[in-house]
């Protein structure tokens, strides 16, 4: 082997030699650029994230700052509210104590003017508000559940013999009279001032929309164990439209031709107290009635 030949191979192996460092330096370069590429996106994904997070923490604390300001204010609108509240309560219960001492204080003095009232004007409206303070005072008590009731037997006919004669003046102001239908020996089990003021109520309520010259009817039958008491007038009736409100306080009816004329006016406790007065006792009461054909008010206690 010649130096010639040895010199080529020499060269040979230094362009190989040379050729694989060069591919290795490429590699090595790739690498550090792949590295250097997942680090930028290492880098935008932790600045993206503390970028986000500082949005998100920004976001909640300004959303807790407004929902704080807005609690702030709900809860001084609440306290406002509250006090508004009290005042109104001390309002109504000072009106409370003040209506039931002036009514109260009329109640004696009216009695005493009815029964030496001659003229038959004069009786029928002083027993008419004698009737309307009573409601006022029995409503309050019923509302307050302050009112005990006392079941007894009770002769349906005695009690209607007493409305009749106690009535008397109201119907007879009007040209009316007060029909009776009922058995002697019907008896029910109720509250004796309960079921008289309720059926005084319901009378007085039928007298006031009745006609001049008409005749009202206080009927109650059997009905298994159950009484049932009616009264029936002649009037208008009450359109289909205010019947379920009828029972509420202070609501009368604003059909004005079931007034008689005789220029009663009603506060609209009448229905309210028949309503709470019967419920008390455990019965029920309704109405039937169509228009321009009377009105049936009808109670259903337990019979004795």
């Amino acid at each position: 082997m010649n130096n010639r030949t040895i010199t080529e191979m020499q060269t040979r192996y230094e362009v190989r030699k040379k050729q694989q460092e060069n591919a290795l330096l490429r590699e090595q370069q790739q690498a550090q650029q792949a590295e250097l590429q997942a680090q930028r996106y290492r880098n935008y994904l932790l600045g993206g994230g503390l970028l986000f997070g500082l949005v998100l923490t920004g976001t909640m604390a300004w959303s807790w700052s407004r929902q704080k300001q807005k609690n702030r204010k709900i809860s001084e609108q609440a306290a406002v509210l509250d006090r508004q509240n009290e005042q109104l309560k001390k309002m109504d219960a000072f009106k409370d104590r003040m209506l039931h001492m002036i009514v109260h204080d009329m109640r004696n003095p009216l009695s005493v003017i009815v029964g030496m009232a001659k003229n038959k004007l004069l009786k029928r409206s002083g027993l008419q508000m004698k009737a309307l303070i009573n409601n006022i005072l029995e409503v309050e008590k019923l509302v307050q559940a302050r009112i005990t009731t006392d079941m007894e037997t009770i002769k349906i006919a005695e009690m209607a013999e007493e409305l009749q004669t106690q009535m008397h003046p109201i119907f007879d102001t009007s040209r009316q009279s007060l029909d009776l239908q009922l058995a002697d020996d019907l008896e029910v089990r109720a509250d004796y001032h309960l079921l008289y003021r309720t059926l005084e109520n319901l009378l007085s309520n039928a007298s006031k929309y009745s006609s001049r010259d008409s005749t009202i009817t206080l009927s109650a039958g059997r009905q298994q164990n159950s009484v049932r008491i009616e009264v029936i007038d002649d009037g208008d009736g009450i359109p289909e439209h205010q019947q379920e409100q009828i029972f509420e306080q202070y609501w009368s009816a604003d059909n004005e031709n079931r007034n008689n004329g005789s220029g009663d006016i009603s506060m609209g406790l009448g229905l309210a107290f028949c309503k709470m007065a019967v419920d008390a006792q455990k019965g029920e009461i309704g109405i039937a009635c169509e228009p321009g054909q009377g009105t049936t008010f009808w109670i259903r206690l337990p019979a004795a």
